[in-house]
């Protein structure tokens, strides 16, 4: 029997050219997968994080580790985006974790698209020890967010919820709260609210984010001046913003001389009965006021010398006083500062005042 008969079938069963185009398939298949296995996109894996526990705090980071990473994959942690990916190479990655609360965290590898990898209850954020107990403070600032209606619920005497005490309470006015504008501080009117300066004595936690050491209201958010944290009412929470924060020891009333040497100009604005702008920007912050002043005495046409006695409220800590947070000692260096003026001098007598109370004393 023929192998290719008239009809153009092999052995008279497959057409030829059916034969050939099959072979020709058969032929192509391995070199199909193996174009396929050379050139295919291996799927990423994760195999690990270090380290696996931080404590909560600023500028975190850790280190992803993986197969087949590439430059443009991304990580959360559940819902929470990582700041970035660095890529260093196919088998790990950093990443740099934005604000993140304590507990536990699915770690979540993503491409472009969707996800393609996941390691379960891989991150362990702790929260920061307490390295003090928790203390009071006494917090100068401002409720920034009334309503009209709302002002008159705020005096003195009462107390509101997170243990505050509402030591003093002001004039509502319009409010303006101090804002950063990428650096310097402005203030931007809030229309159709008012503010009110407050002075509350309220608990501190002392927290370490970072290893420096901090306090904390009850309601979570740091006593640092400027920051906005909320404060409850009866009529629900109030936009409060801090302007000064000191330890609860009672303020004294002290008698300071201060010797400036400056320009004749600015020594001649200096007026009886000025305050500093502490006062100024909140009734219920320490600051100095101008008591006397002793004759100018120039030394050219340029420099003069000038004594000032000034009134200030200051407290006594363990290291002798402070004003505004800053020792005040002989020979230390005293700042004045006006809507006018700003001065800066040199301590020479201080007056006045007792000595240290007892712990609790008020």
């Amino acid at each position: 029997m023929a192998i290719v008969d008239s009809d153009g079938r092999l052995w008279g069963r497959v057409n030829l050219v059916d034969a050939v185009l099959g072979l020709l398939l058969v032929g192509l298949l391995p070199l199909g997968y193996g174009a396929y296995m050379l050139f295919r996109v291996p799927p990423a894996v994760l195999t690990g994080i270090e380290p696996s526990t931080l404590t909560e705090g600023p500028n975190l980071r850790v280190t992803i580790r993986g197969a087949n990473l590439r430059p443009f994959l991304r990580v959360s942690f559940d819902t929470v985006q990582g700041l970035n990916f660095l890529f260093a190479d196919s088998t790990h990655a950093e990443v740099e974790l934005n604000p993140m609360t304590p507990g536990v965290y699915d770690v979540v590898l993503y491409d472009q698209k969707q996800e393609r990898a996941r390691l379960l209850k891989a991150l362990t954020i702790l929260a920061p020890p307490k390295p003090l107990p928790t203390t009071r403070v006494i917090v100068v600032g401002k409720l920034i967010s009334l309503k009209p209606g709302q002002a008159s619920q705020v005096r003195a005497g009462m107390t509101l919820p997170d243990d505050v005490e509402v030591l003093g309470a002001g004039r509502a006015a319009p409010a303006v709260p101090k804002v950063y504008a990428n650096g310097p501080i402005i203030e931007v009117p809030a229309a159709n609210l008012l503010q009110m300066p407050v002075r509350l004595r309220m608990s501190c936690d002392v927290l370490a984010p970072g290893g420096y050491p901090e306090c904390f209201a009850a309601a979570g958010f740091p006593l640092r001046p400027t920051f906005v944290g909320g404060i409850k009412t009866e009529s629900g929470v109030v936009a409060f913003q801090v302007d000064q924060v000191s330890g609860d020891q009672n303020f004294e009333n002290l008698t300071v001389a201060v010797r400036f040497i400056t320009s004749p100009v600015v020594l001649a604005e200096v007026r009886r009965g000025d305050v500093d702008v502490a006062i100024t920007e909140n009734e219920f912050a320490a600051g100095a006021r101008v008591a006397s002043l002793a004759p100018v005495k120039r030394q050219s046409d340029e420099v003069a010398e000038q004594v000032v006695t000034f009134q200030v409220r200051s407290q006594r800590g363990t290291a002798g006083w402070s004003y505004t947070a800053v020792p005040l000692r002989l020979g230390s260096q005293f700042m004045f500062r006006t809507s006018r003026y700003e001065l800066s001098g040199v301590v020479v007598s201080i007056a006045g005042g007792s000595q240290p109370a007892a712990s609790g004393a008020r």
